[in-house]
Order: structure tokens, then C-alpha cells, then sequence
């Protein structure tokens, strides 16, 4: 009786699980281009693609993940599985991949290939979360690096902003922000000053796709720089860093923000560093000489002219002070001439 029991239980928990688990559908290319996502809108659940060739040998973890989640009787969502190499949408990656998917956007999932990570990634997805976009205008505003980092860590990377490259960044920080870390990209190209206040030079690069990138962490009051190379696609690495492998990059304290006279001063070398370039060095030293010895007359002639200034006023209120003021002297005598006066008169 007891035997019956257990496995009328389990037929039951079996039922339940195909009714609460989500829809895996086995799709084509052509399909999945033609899906209608409208139904999957902004705050609601977000259909999840499964990308694996059949043929992979190297997708054992990919195909683990699409059995446990679509499993999985607390996530109800549409779940596609499609057997191509081809990625639909995102122009950066290659097969197997994730992609959370939305009327609005389609996002590769690009942490750690567990169920707990991925349905807290799909939480991110689905709120709207994504990477901010930094430049020289609103990069102190969103990140207070100078403050404190009061809204947060922030992990900043220094890369080219177009809407391939969003979409890479936006897939790390659905990872991120379950951590509390926030990711910001900024295109160190357009952005010229926020690079020079961190000092992040990016080398160029014939890899179009996958070029080399800086990144930043500001945490807590202070700057871990990576300090190995670093490629667009190394996200495991960047994760890696953001969350736990920082200790071990250049730590420093957060650069003030640049002010008008740094702006000043490089715009000043960047000249002799062009004039050198363009007509060498014994001009530059002879502009030199010459703007030292005009600035050096200016300064003369200021001096002359305040301290003739100064004496002026000097001489002026000795004038006044000597009209105002008799010597005893004139008052004595002064006193006589009135005294003989009286006396003719008498």
C-alpha cells in the first residue's frame, strides 16, 4: 500500500511539474526570425533561446542548463531550443549561446551557466535592466567617483559605444547588478576627458570584433585598474574582476576630475609637441625664449605702474594730512596778533 502511495506521488509532483515548467520548444532559423514577441512585453516573463548545434562537442554545460530549467517548476516562461550555429540578432557571438528575449530587446546571457544565476539574470532582464552610458557629462553625475561611489560600485569600461557592443555589456550587467555591482561603458574616443583623468590610453587594434578594451572598478573609495590585456569578449574575465579578482589589479586612489586649467596645460603641450614635430626643436626653444622674455616685460611693466600708482596715493594723503594739522608754533603767534589788535583799538 505503502509502494502504491509513493508512486502516486510522484505522478502527481510529475504532473504538476509539466504544468508549472516552462514551454520548450524545439524551433528552426526561420521560426525564431519570425517569432511574434509581441506577448513578451517590458516587466513580464522573457522567452529564453537555447542555441546549441547538435553536433557540439563542447556544449555538454549549455545542454545540462537547458534540461534543468526548462525542468524547472519555478520558472513558467517560453523556453526555444534552436540546433543551428547561426546567432539571429547579435552579431558578436558564436553558438552555443543564451538569449533572453523581448519585444524590446534581445540580450545574450553571459555568466555562469547555473539555474540560480540564470533565472536571476532573467529577474534583471525583464526589469529593464541594462549598462549605462557614461561620457564627460554625466560620468561624475551617475558614478559620484569623486564622492565616494555613493550610488554604488561601478565597473567601468573604456570601449567603442555602438548597439553590438551595448549588447555585449548590457548581457554582463544583467550578471552584475544581481551582485550589486553597476557597469558603465564609455567611449574613451568621444569621452577624451574622462580617459585622460583616468589615464586609459587604448591601443589600436586590427580585431574589429573583439579589439582591445580598459576596465575600472570603483569600489569603495578607491580605483583597481586591470592590468593585463583585455579583449571585448574576455566577459568571464571582467566578471571575474568585477566580483572578486580586483585585489590582485592596480589599486590607487579615484583621479579629481579634470578642471579647465588641465585642459589648458595639455592643450599648450599638445601645441609644442606639434610645433617640435613639424618644424624641430631650436624653433621651439626660440618661441620659448620669446614668450618668456614678453611675459617677463608684462610682469615689469605691472610692477611699475602699481608702484607708481602706490605713491601717488602716498603723496596725496601726505598733502591732506599736513592741510589739516597746525604746528603750535603758528597757534602761538596767531594769539599775539589778535592781543595787539585789542590793544590799538583801545
Amino acid at each position: 500500500m505503502t509502494a502504491v502511495k509513493h508512486v502516486l506521488l510522484y505522478l502527481l509532483f510529475s504532473v504538476l511539474s509539466l504544468g508549472l515548467s516552462g514551454d520548450l520548444k524545439t524551433v528552426a532559423l526561420h521560426d525564431i526570425l519570425n517569432i511574434d514577441l509581441s506577448e513578451y512585453t517590458e516587466g513580464s516573463n522573457a522567452a529564453l533561446l537555447f542555441i546549441i548545434p547538435d553536433n557540439c562537442h563542447d556544449c555538454h554545460m549549455h545542454k545540462k542548463l537547458l534540461n534543468e530549467i526548462s525542468s524547472d517548476v519555478l520558472y513558467s516562461g517560453d523556453i526555444f531550443h534552436l540546433n543551428d550555429m547561426t546567432v539571429p540578432w547579435i552579431n558578436m557571438l558564436s553558438a552555443p549561446v543564451i538569449l533572453f528575449l523581448n519585444n524590446e530587446r534581445k540580450i545574450p546571457y553571459l555568466g555562469p551557466l547555473h539555474r540560480t544565476h540564470l533565472i536571476n539574470a532573467m529577474h534583471q532582464f525583464t526589469t529593464g535592466v541594462q549598462s549605462a552610458r557614461l561620457d564627460d557629462a554625466n560620468f561624475e553625475h551617475d558614478t559620484q567617483a569623486s564622492t565616494g561611489s555613493t550610488t554604488g560600485n561601478w565597473l567601468v569600461i573604456f570601449d567603442e559605444i555602438t548597439p553590438d557592443t551595448l549588447q555585449i555589456y548590457d548581457g554582463l550587467s544583467l550578471t552584475l547588478r544581481a551582485k550589486h555591482v553597476n557597469i558603465g561603458v564609455l567611449d574613451p574616443k568621444q569621452s577624451t576627458r574622462t580617459a585622460k583623468r583616468f589615464n586609459i590610453s587604448i591601443p589600436s587594434d586590427s580585431a574589429q570584433n573583439n579589439p582591445l578594451i580598459s576596465a575600472i572598478l570603483l569600489k569603495q573609495s578607491t580605483m583597481y585598474q586591470y592590468s593585463e590585456n583585455l579583449h571585448r569578449m574576455d566577459y568571464e574575465q571582467v566578471t571575474q574582476f568585477a566580483l572578486t579578482g580586483y585585489p590582485n589589479h592596480i589599486k590607487g586612489s579615484i583621479p579629481r576630475p579634470r578642471m579647465m586649467f588641465d585642459e589648458m596645460v595639455d592643450a599648450l603641450v599638445g601645441f609644442t609637441v606639434d610645433l617640435q614635430n613639424e618644424f624641430g626643436k631650436p624653433l621651439v626653444i626660440l618661441l620659448g625664449v620669446i614668450a618668456l622674455f614678453t611675459v617677463m616685460i608684462f610682469v615689469g611693466l605691472i610692477l611699475v605702474v602699481g608702484f607708481w600708482f602706490a605713491g601717488s596715493f602716498e603723496n596725496d594723503d601726505a598733502k591732506e594730512h599736513v592741510s589739516l594739522i597746525k604746528s603750535p608754533h603758528q597757534t602761538g603767534d596767531d594769539k599775539r596778533s589778535e592781543s595787539i589788535k585789542k590793544t590799538k583799538n583801545e
